[in-house]
């Protein structure tokens, strides 16, 4: 936590479990239904798990957000584009959020949205964010420090 910023990522422990989970059932579904001879069932499970596979890829590669001490980014990264900016002036507050799962990872998602007109206000998501990196107290931290030096 300098003065370049911090780096976020979703928390890979999180997201591991949850791939495990979920490809654990529709598996299950799929044997089970392959061997009662119902073979839509099997395939329907199967596109399931190629699409839980393909959105824990999304969150675990393709995706970071950064906090600095001007503004906050959400970055894709293969693109190697910045997809969001917003000075950390324009923050009105953000808030947590956590589901029973995630707190036994002890991971929450932060919603940060901005002060503005009803229509350019932007509320961003960023899920999955582990607690133990301390992302809300800093974010906190240079918001209070940018409105003081207003």
């Amino acid at each position: 936590m300098n003065n370049s910023g911090m780096v976020i990522r979703c928390d890979k422990r999180y997201l591991n479990s949850l791939l495990f989970i979920q490809l654990a059932i529709v598996l299950t579904i799929a044997v089970l239904s392959a061997f009662s001879n119902v073979l839509i069932i099997s395939i329907i499970a199967i596109l399931f798990a190629i699409y839980f596979i393909a959105v824990w890829f999304i969150k675990t590669k393709l995706w970071k957000y950064k906090i600095d001490n001007k503004k906050i980014h959400t970055e894709k990264i293969f693109s190697d584009q910045m997809d969001l900016h917003i000075p950390l002036e324009r923050i009105s507050g953000f808030n947590t959020e956590e589901g029973i799962l995630e707190a036994l990872f002890n991971v929450r998602t932060i919603i940060i949205s901005t002060s503005s007109s009803q229509s350019d206000q932007v509320t961003i998501k960023w899920p999955y964010v582990n607690t133990n990196i301390k992302v809300t107290e800093y974010l906190e931290e240079c918001i209070n420090k940018t409105k003081k030096n207003s």
